[in-house]
């Protein structure tokens, strides 16, 4: 039908819903074989729509490998970005297409392109969680090291997120473990915030100290305490950490962590000897506060354990 249309002189450039043309509506939708009635019709294979989206982008978004190859065979511009940033591999970084980004690179992609955050299609593949991406991308070398605009490599990312397989690739290929953002939080500070105990654990074992300080003053079991993370506490402690180190406003992780609520959070501390009657900036102690927010688990543990009902 498509052919047809063609030889009655249908224009194969008119702009459709977005300024789309029907190269990028066959590329999005994947029929090669309309794809290739277009181009060899003359379509312009780099046409952009509003957004600056071209027919390559929209083809290695929907995963459509076949497409991307005769768009790349016909001189796309494997390069093209978006209004955002956004190029073909970002696109297959995003969705998780380890064939279609092989294709991109091959073609000459620019490995050192940054979307406007800042993010390379490394970054990409360790925010959404695809590991088979991030082995391909290490293979050819991408910058492991590479920080976006807020300041993240994507080991920073791999492990805010627990992407406890990305992450382990990332340090078994090299990646920095001691980068900081310019909060001055390390990576160790995020991932006891965010993670599971496995990344805390290789994080430890990277060499990262237990007890590094953040720019705001914490330690990682701080953290981990004011999330209730109780799991990683455990591992924390494990590693050494200092049970009774407080925050610049003098509060230790048990204070923080029956603020939060959380018994799991305290019983672990408490079974790690933390201090059960030291006081916060206001002279209350973890006691009062659990009596005083009516935390009836945590009170109970608390004065079973030996807390002072005189402070």
């Amino acid at each position: 039908m498509v052919e047809l249309l063609l030889q009655y002189g249908v224009d194969y450039e008119s702009p459709e819903f977005h300024q789309w043309r029907p190269l990028h509506i066959a590329s999005q939708a994947g029929h090669v074989d309309v794809v290739d009635l277009l181009i060899e019709s003359g379509s312009c294979v780099n046409a952009v729509a509003d957004d600056n989206t071209t027919p390559l982008y929209l083809g290695a978004y929907s995963g459509h490998k076949g497409v991307a190859e005769r768009l790349l065979t016909s001189n796309a511009e494997v390069n093209a970005q978006t209004t955002d940033g956004w190029t073909a591999l970002h696109a297959c970084a995003q969705r998780g297409y380890t064939e279609l980004a092989s294709v991109v690179l091959d073609a000459g992609f620019d490995k050192r392109i940054v979307s406007k955050n800042g993010d390379t299609a490394l970054h990409s593949a360790a925010r959404f969680g695809h590991a088979k991406v991030v082995q391909l991308f290490i293979q050819h070398n991408f910058d492991l090291n590479a920080v976006n605009l807020a300041g993240h490599t994507a080991l920073r990312i791999a492990s805010r997120f627990d992407h406890r397989d990305i992450t382990r690739l990332l340090i078994d290929a090299g990646a920095k473990t001691d980068t900081k953002d310019p909060d001055g939080d390390g990576n160790l500070h995020v991932a006891a915030r965010h993670a599971g105990r496995e990344v805390v654990r290789m994080l430890l074992e990277s060499g990262l100290a237990v007890d590094e300080v953040s720019g705001g003053g914490w330690t990682a079991l701080l953290c981990a305490a004011a999330e209730g993370n109780h799991e990683v506490m455990s591992v924390l402690l494990e590693g050494g950490a200092n049970v009774d180190v407080t925050t610049p406003s003098g509060d230790n992780a048990l204070l923080l962590a029956v603020r939060r609520n959380c018994l799991e959070a305290v019983k672990v501390l408490v079974k790690n000897k933390a201090n059960l009657n030291m006081l916060d900036s206001k002279g209350f102690t973890a006691l009062r506060i659990s009596l005083v927010k009516q935390f009836e688990e945590i009170s109970e543990f608390l004065l079973k354990n030996g807390a002072d009902t005189n402070l």
